[in-house]
């Protein structure tokens, strides 16, 4: 994790700062896609396994090409896979508490309304649940993840790869496919262990600082005057909005 960190630093010095707006950025992101596990049974066939994620991440940007933050994002992760031989297909499912390391980097001007961008780094999960269910023969056998495994925590990288567009000043809309891989073996209470492995897209929108700005800009450039207009045999009083 220190060398990933090492690195991470060393490219946030490429990048100048002088034209650039430095601070915080705010995002929540959704992703869905397939995630596996490295090994099952014998004879078995692995099979599309629905993942999702949901969290917020924190960005703080040294200039608008690089920034480095953290997320937390609930992630719903494991494998499928068919058993032939025994007619019998199964569904492993963990959940995590995921917290990822984000060295994110943008490339091109930050005047353009399209951005590509690439983001990596290491990530730290605590496992808070799931279940297993088999399906053999129309009858089901489930049984909770938690007991089923006797490893708590999975670590490994993840690397980003998307567009950024630019909705309005300071806000903007992220594109982006995912990929996870975990370093951790995740040992079983009945032998054996895996590793995870992720593939998704995601959508986000991120806040800076800038938005916030524009915002009070707008405000106080807007104004209330009060005049009175006399009326026959009566005082109205009459408010009057400019901008």
């Amino acid at each position: 994790m220190k060398k990933i960190l090492s690195v991470a630093a060393l490219c946030l010095g490429i990048f100048p700062a002088s034209n650039a707006q430095q601070g915080w950025a705010i995002g929540d992101q959704a992703s869905f896609g397939h995630s596996w596990i490295t090994e099952k049974a014998p004879n078995t066939k692995t099979k599309f396994h629905p993942s999702f994620q949901l969290g917020r991440k924190a960005i703080y940007r040294f200039s608008s090409n690089a920034g480095l933050g953290f997320g937390t994002f609930f992630s719903s992760e494991g494998g499928s896979w068919e058993t032939k031989s025994l007619n019998a297909n199964t569904s492993f499912r963990v959940n995590y508490i995921k917290i990822p390391v984000i060295a994110d980097f943008h490339f091109g001007s930050a005047a353009a309304k399209v951005q590509p961008h690439f983001a990596f780094g290491p990530s730290i999960s605590f496992l808070v649940g799931g279940k297993q269910l088999t399906e053999v023969n129309d009858l089901f056998v489930g049984a909770k993840s938690k007991k089923l495994i006797k490893t708590d925590i999975d670590a490994g990288v993840h690397a980003t790869l998307g567009l950024t567009s630019k909705l309005w000043n300071g806000v903007f809309m992220n594109h982006d496919i995912n990929f996870y891989y975990g370093f951790i073996d995740q040992e079983l209470e009945a032998g054996g262990d895996f590793q995870n492995r992720g593939l998704s897209a995601s959508m986000g929108i991120t806040i800076t600082k800038d938005a916030f700005k524009s915002m009070k800009r707008k405000s106080s450039n807007t104004k209330f005057e009060y005049r009175y207009k006399e009326m026959p045999n009566k005082r109205k009083n009459v408010i009057i909005r400019k901008n």
